[in-house]
C-alpha cells in the first residue's frame, strides 16, 4: 500500500505542475515495492513527469532502468520510443 499511496502523491505533484517532485515520488514507489505489478507504469510516469521538467538525463536512466528490469512488461515498447525522442 505504500508504493500505491506514494504513487498518489505523485500524482498530486503532476495536477499541481511540480514535474520533478512528481518524478521523484513515482521512483519512489518503485522502490517501495520493485516487484509490484505497477512498477514498469510507475518508472515510465516517473520519466514522463521528468522530461516535462527538463531534466532528460534522468528520465534517460529511468527509461534504461525500466528496459533492463521489466522488459516484458508492456512499458517497455513505449520506453523505447520516448528514449528515441529524446536522442
Amino acid at each position: 500500500m505504500a508504493s500505491s499511496s506514494q504513487a498518489g502523491i505523485a500524482d498530486c505533484h503532476l495536477q499541481k505542475g511540480n514535474f520533478a517532485e512528481a518524478g521523484e515520488s513515482f521512483a519512489k514507489a518503485v522502490s517501495l515495492h520493485p516487484t509490484g505489478f505497477l512498477s514498469p507504469q510507475y518508472l515510465l510516469k516517473a520519466a514522463d513527469a521528468y522530461i516535462r521538467a527538463d531534466e532528460k538525463i534522468r528520465a534517460k536512466e529511468l527509461l534504461n532502468r525500466l528496459i533492463t528490469e521489466y522488459p516484458e512488461s508492456r512499458e517497455t515498447s513505449q520506453a523505447k520510443m520516448r528514449l528515441a525522442e529524446l536522442s
